[in-house]
């Protein structure tokens, strides 16, 4: 898988724009990578993504990975935008305008986060 976004210190909101710029662009999935202490909130992202634009979790896996002694866990979570998908006769992919909103009016829809 080519497009892994790593959450690490920004805010949620800003993993979700740009988790759904990437659908907007017609990738139709992604993994969301969360390392220790970031695992909760990689987690709340998934959720988010599912229950208020019907993008689906497809997998979850908790690894761990070891730098010097120390072995740190995370958790890599696949999403699929399918369900929001329609394919045409061409093969392509598009999403239908009522499911998605433009670039700009993102930041109005999550303000209050």
């Amino acid at each position: 898988m080519n497009d892994i976004i790593d959450v690490c210190g920004k805010k949620m909101p800003e993993y979700i724009v740009e988790i759904l710029a990437k659908f907007n662009r017609r990738i139709d999935n992604l993994a969301i990578r969360a390392i220790g202490m970031n695992i909760s909130k990689g987690v709340e992202i998934a959720h988010f993504l599912s229950k208020n634009f019907g993008v689906e979790i497809h997998r979850q896996e908790i690894k761990s990975f070891q730098i010097d002694d120390i072995e740190t866990p995370y958790i890599e979570i696949t999403l699929k935008g399918n369900a929001m998908q329609t394919e045409t006769a061409a093969g392509n992919y598009n999403f239908p305008r009522s499911r998605f909103v433009d670039f700009p009016v993102y930041h109005l829809l999550l303000q209050g986060f």
